[in-house]
Order: C-alpha cells, then structure tokens, then sequence
C-alpha cells in the first residue's frame, strides 16, 4: 500500500483549453483509425469543390447508353482479369460506380488510375442487365492525408494438381467479390447514410 501522501498543490493554471474537433478533423481520425467513416462518406464532405456536371452515383445509374459521364469517388476496388481490360469500383456517398478502362487508356494513364481519388469522364454502356462507364479520361484528386486503400485483385491462372504455386498468390477473386458485397450490403441495411441515421 502506497503511504506516500500527495501535495496539496495547484494544476488548474497548467489545463490547456483546446477546441473541439469540427466534422473535418472527426471525419479524419475515423479514418485514420478505421480506413471508413461510420457517420457517412469523404465523398459528401469534398462534394462542394466540385461543379453540378459531375454527377453522383444515383445519376449515373440513370443515365442511358451512349450517354457522356463525369463523375468522382474514392476507388475501392481494382481489378483486371486475364490482364486485359481493368475494371474499377468507385464508391460515393450514394453507392458504386461500376468503370471500364480498356488497356490503351490504362496504360497511358496508369499512375492516374492508382490514385485513391479520382475524376473520370466517359460513356455509359448497357449490356445485358448490366452498365458500366467506359472511361477516356482521368484526373487525380486529394482529399484526405492518410488513405484507405483499395481492394485489387488479380486474375490467377489455375494450376494443375503438383504444380508449385507462387507465394502470395492465393487471393480467391470470388471470395473478395463475396465478402465486398456482403460487408457493402450489411452497411446499407444497417442506415448506411451522411447523416448517420
């Protein structure tokens, strides 16, 4: 047992007074903490920098083929299967936005396209039940200082019974798409919204 007895001494003089954090600096420590922000999205709060002409997922996924697009998000997903065409998820405050690039582009802007925040200008294309962007253009944006990082994925060539398989190479493209789809699906179930609620 401590018998040590504490001095009577004043500290109230030594309390810095320090302001709360606005919704930008909570914002970025649920980020920096937990690459997500429960309370809503990066996207709603960055909106405002952007003209009306860059439309929000909800108004892409109205857009008939053919139809030029610009748009902007934070890129949650890569992926390039057979290492041709790559496909790019961008996630808003709304939903994803399912984008196209075809090899030449990609090449072209490949350091672009590795940017967690991107602007992209393109064509929708309707196929089958299903729609994607198919992007000519892409331009970079900042929005936070420590960045979730998507998720990529690559197709990996079947190997046949006793053949070695490489290190590090045992990511399941359906198992990814599985567990994306069910985390991105509990969250809108859940009130996944801006506001919180």
């Amino acid at each position: 047992m401590n018998s040590q007895l504490s001095l009577p001494l004043p500290v109230t003089q030594d309390m810095a007074e320090l302001e709360s954090p606005g919704d930008w600096e909570k914002m970025q420590g649920e980020y920096n903490v937990l690459s997500l922000f429960p309370a809503g999205h990066i996207m709603s709060r960055v909106r405002p920098r952007f003209p009306k002409t860059v439309l929000t997922s909800t108004a892409v996924n109205k857009l008939k083929d053919g139809a030029e697009v610009m748009t902007a998000g934070l890129v949650i997903r890569r992926q390039r299967p057979r290492g041709k065409v790559v496909f790019i998820t961008l996630e808003d405050e709304f939903g994803h936005i399912p984008l196209m690039v075809f090899p030449q582009v990609y090449e072209e802007h490949e350091l672009k396209f590795k940017s967690p925040f991107i602007i992209i200008k393109g064509v929708m294309t309707r196929r089958e039940g299903t729609h994607n962007v198919v992007v000519n253009r892409v331009k970079p944006f900042n929005a936070l200082e420590k960045l979730p990082q998507s998720k990529d994925f690559r197709y990996i060539v079947p190997v046949r019974r006793h053949q070695s398989v490489p290190e590090n190479s045992c990511l399941l493209f359906a198992f990814g798409e599985l567990i994306f789809s069910g985390i991105f699906k509990y969250r809108m179930d859940n009130g996944f919204s801006d506001n919180g609620s």
